[in-house]
């Protein structure tokens, strides 16, 4: 019981690990907005709006 109280407070005490990318212009060095960034397969999409 000790031990499974120990993994659940350990898995929930960690901060949940995110990516942030930003897609910027190459010329101007500004953020570009509505913007689709595909895996390679394209199977997957995450769209960006500001």
């Amino acid at each position: 019981m000790k031990k499974l109280l120990l993994i659940f407070i350990i898995l929930t005490t960690f901060p949940s690990i995110a990516q942030v990318v930003t897609v910027v212009d190459s010329d101007t060095n500004e953020p570009l907005v509505n913007v689709a960034v595909y895996n390679k397969s394209k199977s997957k999409v995450c769209s960006v709006r500001y």
